[in-house]
């Protein structure tokens, strides 16, 4: 039986809920808090941070803030949910859209790397859930029509019923994964309960990649990709590579995508379990590739970053940029339909491209159009992208402590603001919000005023 005092309560409303950390060999998750007295210094720490957003940053919009109450070793998001670890150490789960914490959990020892989700599960999640609300609202307008159409309500109530079925399902796979001290946690995604853990036989060497029926890790053992089955952790397969496995593993039915020490690029076929291509680079590669659609984008040491179709291994385009590029790229989707790629080549700054599609002809004359580029701009003091804003590009500079607010189609330096309180940060692109965290515990997602 856990014993343990939540807090909750509303300030200058921003909902503000906290917990003294407990001991517990299981999660905790929060659905009933209780309204208690908050500490006083909790109070004035949290209206100290907010005083300096708002006098000192662009960003004034402050949607919600959090206590961790314990000193923040890492935050990053995953399917709109925000993970922190924690240096007690603890993993702790805040909801991206409102900061309200979800649960905890006690780790024995600190992560080896980010947490994984089941790919494309959080957006299944989503569709299914607009889904069954659309339906309602139309079964809804139905029934209370005089001249209602009985085959329809009957069809429109089937539908509903089906749909929700669905979103149960998706619900008992969305699971989170993660390794720590070679031992790999399956927890649930809603709560936090912990489902299952194993001893792994091998030291893992990436962060895990999921699907609803297995579990893919790069090993330091062999040069190995495992893939586990994600009941049991059984090792089903491994896919191997020349040298040692970078970055966590992609997949994307039926292909799985990894990258390796001595510059590869490997893609094979998970079903036939046979490699179907490789690409290599000119030299190692430590970068994460990013998998999109159909490219895969992937920075070198050789000084370049490639574009490579995903289901050819074929060349689309590379960027030459002079200096190693070892960090993910990220690509910006705007609702224009405008996309732009940036990442950060190490000695000369951080570049934004404009990914674009060319006219050309096939082999037999036919008009296609082919994937390309077009570089914006350069920013020589730019290390990370975080969000874009109305008219800015909000860029963490190479000191990793100055903010700088760009132009968005030339890279011009416009205002620059200090992020000293705040050495954690991650920008949600879709939503152009930034989530701060403070070392000593306090976590603020803000974005610029309407």
């Amino acid at each position: 039986m856990i014993n343990c005092k939540v807090l909750f309560i509303v300030i200058s409303g921003i909902i503000v809920l906290l917990a003294p950390a407990c001991g517990s060999a299981q999660s905790q998750s929060y659905k009933n808090p209780a309204l208690v007295e908050i500490p006083i210094e909790h109070l004035r720490r949290l209206d100290f941070y907010k005083s300096k957003i708002q006098e000192t940053l662009p960003l004034k919009s402050i949607l919600w803030d959090a206590v961790i109450d314990e000193p923040i070793k890492g935050m990053h998001m995953r399917g709109q949910v925000l993970y922190i670890e924690t240096t007690r150490p603890r993993l702790y789960a805040l909801s991206a859209d409102a900061g309200l914490r979800q649960w905890q959990f006690p780790l024995k020892s600190p992560l080896d790397f980010a947490v994984g989700l089941v790919m494309n599960l959080p957006e299944q999640e989503v569709a299914i859930r607009n889904n069954i609300v659309r339906l309602a609202g139309e079964l809804d307008m139905e029934i209370k029509n005089k001249n209602r159409d009985e085959t329809k309500v009957q069809t429109l109530r089937k539908s509903l019923d089906a749909a929700k079925d669905a979103y149960q399902v998706l619900k008992d796979q969305d699971t989170v994964y993660f390794t720590s001290a070679g031992t790999l946690y399956c927890l649930n995604r809603s709560n936090g309960e912990l489902l299952k853990q194993k001893t792994l036989s091998f030291v893992p060497a990436t962060a895990p990649a999921a699907t609803t029926s297995f579990v893919f890790l790069g090993a330091m053992e062999h040069h190995w990709v495992y893939q586990l089955d994600a009941g049991d952790f059984y090792e089903r397969n491994w896919f191997k590579a020349k040298a040692a496995i970078t970055g966590r593993p992609a997949y994307m039915h039926p292909m799985l995508y990894f990258v390796t020490d001595d510059g590869i690029v490997y893609a094979y076929d998970v079903e036939s379990q046979v490699q179907s291509w490789s690409y290599r680079t000119e030299k190692s590669i430590k970068a994460e590739m990013l998998l999109d659609t159909d490219t895969i984008y992937v920075g070198s040491t050789d000084y370049a970053l490639y574009a490579i179709n995903r289901y050819s291994g074929a060349l689309e385009w590379k960027i030459e940029t002079g200096s190693p590029i070892i960090s993910r790229p990220v690509i910006d989707k705007q609702e224009n339909n405008e996309q732009t790629l940036y990442f950060r080549s190490e000695n000369n700054g951080l570049y934004a491209v404009s990914l674009i599609k060319v006219p050309a002809k096939d082999s037999y004359g036919n008009d296609i159009m082919l994937p390309s580029y077009k570089i914006k701009w350069k920013f020589p003091q730019g290390k990370e992208f975080l969000i874009r804003g109305h008219e800015y590009c909000y860029v963490i500079g190479n000191d990793d402590r100055t903010l700088y607010a760009l132009s968005a189609e030339k890279g011009e330096v416009m205002l620059k603001y200090s992020l000293d309180l705040f050495p954690i940060r991650i920008g949600d692109l879709e939503k152009h919000i930034i989530y701060l965290g403070s070392k000593d515990g306090y976590v603020y997602a803000v974005k610029e005023p309407q």
